[in-house]
């Protein structure tokens, strides 16, 4: 039979795509709108040749498109990938079928510690701890980098540290002695495999990456850390990890 749980996460998966798609569309017809007033505003007989042409006659008006044209292809791009990712995942929990407990006589089984999963409230506070620590360390880092470097080469190289070094924070903390991260570890939790072990350099990449799809769909795949039976985030059924309290 479907759960309640499954239920409500397909739900979610199903209406978060199509929030995205309004919010595309209405970025769409507000830019629509304000480029329309922009060329209203030109002198009769006087016809822009592009978008930035029709704001020209301000740098600030010229920038304000470009932002909107930037954000509007971010958008674009993110709703092309969250859409089917969404669509799918919404499909998979409304038809996934669990088998209800059985009942009857009980059968003895082997003791196994009790294990505390940390839900979706203690991961947020430790991921925005975790957030500023890397936010200052790549700022550290960048500082030092970037001294006496071109301007055009600064934005590069800073996105790219910026990239390289969350991607190492994360993957190499909890595939560490302690198993968490800092953020982690000031709330006593750890990050584990499905069976308790401490993760491999690999397996804790591959929980870093899959995050991208966690905020693919708006959200929702970290809000499955209130959800799931586990605290499983969708990131963490994925690579297969756990995240339970020391």
């Amino acid at each position: 039979m479907i759960t309640k749980r499954n239920k409500v996460l397909g739900v979610l998966f199903l209406v978060a795509p199509i929030i995205l798609l309004v919010v595309m569309l209405s970025a769409y017809a507000i830019t629509n709108f304000i480029v329309r007033l922009q060329l209203d505003s030109l002198p009769d007989g006087q016809v822009p040749v592009d978008m930035s042409s029709a704001v020209g006659q301000s740098d600030v008006r010229t920038t304000v498109v470009k932002i909107i044209s930037l954000v509007l292809v971010f958008l674009g791009i993110i709703t092309m990938v969250s859409v089917p990712i969404g669509i799918g995942l919404g499909i998979f929990f409304l038809t996934r079928n669990e088998e209800p407990a059985v009942t009857g006589t009980p059968v003895e089984v082997k003791s196994v510690p009790s294990v505390k999963y940390a839900g979706f409230w203690l991961r947020l506070v430790a991921y925005l701890i975790d957030v500023i620590v890397v936010y200052i360390g790549t700022q550290i880092i960048v500082s030092v980098l970037l001294l006496g470097m071109a301007a055009d080469k600064a934005t590069v190289v800073s996105s790219l540290v910026g990239i390289v070094a969350t991607w190492l924070y994360f993957a190499l903390m909890e595939s560490s002695v302690p198993q968490a991260t800092l953020g982690k570890m000031c709330l006593s939790l750890k990050t584990t495999d499905v069976h308790g072990e401490r993760l491999t350099f690999a397996r804790a990449t591959g929980r870093y990456f899959a995050k991208y799809l966690s905020s693919l769909t708006l959200g929702v795949g970290y809000i499955m850390a209130g959800f799931t039976q586990k605290k499983q985030a969708l990131h963490d059924i994925i690579a297969g990890t756990l995240v339970v309290r020391k």
